[in-house]
């Protein structure tokens, strides 16, 4: 599964790509057969100034349905990946469940 990575303000590592390579595959993990792409864009809003400036978006591109499109900003870069990953696990699993539904006219149990 291809990921396109790119970073504004700051150099983006090896150890990065790693680190973004692994929780990527982790939270697209048994529904990679159901992405057509994967981008993941990173940014130093204020640059050296510091502060909650690291901005994580990815955008998951799955097949007739709506894009997956999650913002993330937190202090530290890695840890605005890990949310950001996380919060695209939930989403995709939501939406191809849904789709499955639909595609099979089942209803949903009530819990």
């Amino acid at each position: 599964m291809k990921i396109d990575m790119q970073a504004s303000n700051f150099r983006l590592t090896w150890a990065l790509r790693r680190f973004i390579r692994k929780r990527v595959n982790s939270a697209v993990g048994g529904h990679s057969g159901k992405v057509d792409a994967i981008q993941v864009r990173l940014s130093d809003i204020n640059g050296p100034r510091g502060g909650q400036d690291k901005r994580c978006v990815i955008r998951i591109s799955l097949p007739s349905m709506r894009d997956v499109l999650i913002h993330e900003t937190r202090k530290d870069m890695y840890e605005a990946i890990s949310r950001a990953t996380e919060r695209a696990k939930n989403t995709v699993v939501r939406r191809v469940k849904k789709q499955a539904r639909h595609q099979t006219g089942a209803l949903p149990i009530p819990a």
